[in-house]
């Protein structure tokens, strides 16, 4: 558990950094010409293996923690990669397509799809969550009627708008199935990692795989070459920026999901959306 005068800290934490990364990704499409949705996603995963070398490379050197990488707990890890991978690939090939404002919401809709699943697999909600994941389900579907249409409308050509939409759209509801499955796998009484262990360790499995899908359809550092619009400067720093801000997202998530379990971390998606 989170020690409580740390927690709120913590949260501001998650929330500041949920809004920053999307703006960052925004803001380096409209700089870098053709940013494939692997780049953000390998800034992501990269941050992970980051935030746990630390204890994933002390479970793998001293002898009596050697047994946290038994064949459950390394089953755990590839089927949340897989996941994690999975949703990661849908959501930031949607927000490449759709813009930072819509996949916000569209995102923050995880609140509803991550109670839904949690409950399917034997969580049982407080009556103070139902009325939470409620109210942010009902003003989702009143922020999309009013902004959808005014997004599409903004420029983005209308196929590609509504194809990011259904991509954010699918990758929120697997990211949801995601958290869901890793809290149940951190629970678990033969999971012996710690949670940052476990996120180094996810991290390290993600960046293998995404670097892998990278190098297998011939992409390299080219693709990051600047429009006429931006810089090299700005390029690496809004980067760098993101692997950061991933970094720091990644400590407080893992640290909320100790804490408080998926759905309080999903229901801090509504003030992300509200932010943004």
């Amino acid at each position: 558990m989170v020690p409580s005068v740390l927690f709120p800290a913590v949260v501001g934490l998650y929330v500041i950094t949920a809004i920053i990364q999307p703006v960052l990704i925004d803001s380096l499409r409209y700089s870098v010409h053709g940013l494939p949705a692997v780049v953000p996603q390998l800034c992501m995963t990269s941050a992970m293996l980051l935030v746990g070398v630390i204890p994933a490379t002390a479970a793998c050197r001293f002898p009596k923690n050697v047994d946290a990488l038994d064949r459950w707990n390394l089953q755990a890890v590839l089927l949340c990669a897989l996941l994690d991978v999975g949703s990661g690939q849908l959501l930031y090939a949607g927000l490449l397509r759709c813009g930072g404002a819509v996949f916000v919401m569209i995102y923050s809709s995880c609140t509803a799809w991550t109670a839904l699943f949690a409950g399917g697999s034997g969580t049982k909600l407080t009556r103070w969550q139902c009325l939470g994941v409620g109210l942010v389900t009902a003003g989702l579907i009143a922020n999309g009627l009013a902004n959808l249409r005014s997004a599409a409308d903004g420029g983005e050509p209308q196929r590609e708008f509504v194809t990011g939409l259904c991509l954010c759209l699918s990758g929120a509801v697997l990211h949801s199935v995601y958290v869901v499955c890793m809290n149940d796998k951190l629970k678990d009484p033969r999971s012996k990692l710690s949670s940052l262990g476990f996120c180094g360790l996810l991290g390290g499995v993600e960046t293998t795989a995404v670097l892998g899908f990278w190098v297998s359809r011939g992409n390299s550092t080219a693709a990051l070459i600047p429009t006429a619009r931006g810089s090299l400067d700005y390029t690496v720093a809004g980067l760098s920026g993101l692997v950061a801000s991933n970094w720091l997202h990644a400590v407080a998530f893992f640290y909320v999901l100790d804490g408080s379990g998926p759905v309080f971390s999903a229901l801090l998606k509504a003030i992300q959306t509200v932010c943004v």
